[in-house]
């Protein structure tokens, strides 16, 4: 099997080195290692005039912190994107393929399975709130009955404000 390899190194303090990358079907990546304070290694796509990342898909700034899709990370994992329908962070267990997706939309944040899967919330590992795919709540259940259902004792206006609580059926 022939293994191809390539050592680059500068004398440069400061600045950058950027190795192209290019197939036949294209599109072009960029490896770039900067010596500046904002970026210290990026992969990048489509890399444009003046040494400028187009479409930066990773970068990992000098202090550590991780950007997906963007430079100069300002979290420990940064992530943005251009598109509301390919966007987000999708966590998926595969044996049971259950997915959890989180998502900033244009007027809100978002965050549940994109499977037909219940969503939960635990505290100390312990389920305490459950989202059936019915769009039922429960608090101290995990299979809910109603659009809410407490099981367990529920306090309302403990402090005797003047405040409205009701019950309506039909």
């Amino acid at each position: 099997m022939y293994k191809r390899q390539a050592w680059y190194q500068t004398t440069n303090t400061d600045g950058d080195v950027s190795v192209y990358l290019s197939n036949d079907a294209r599109p072009d990546w960029a490896l770039k290692v900067s010596g500046t304070a904002s970026d210290a290694f990026m992969i990048a796509n489509s890399k444009g005039a003046n040494d400028t990342c187009q479409y930066p898909a990773f970068s990992i700034g000098t202090a550590g912190a991780v950007g997906i899709g963007k430079t100069g990370a300002g979290n420990i994992l940064d992530i943005t994107y251009r598109n509301a329908a390919t966007g987000g962070m999708v966590i998926t267990e595969a044996t049971n393929s259950v997915a959890t997706k989180i998502i900033s939309l244009a007027t809100c944040s978002v965050m549940g399975t994109s499977t037909n899967h219940k969503l939960g919330f635990i505290t100390n590992d312990t389920t305490v709130g459950m989202f059936d795919t019915s769009g039922n709540f429960g608090i101290g259940t995990e299979a809910p009955g109603a659009k809410l259902d407490v099981r367990g004792s529920a306090v309302f206006n403990e402090a005797g404000n003047a405040v409205d609580f009701r019950i309506e059926g039909d």
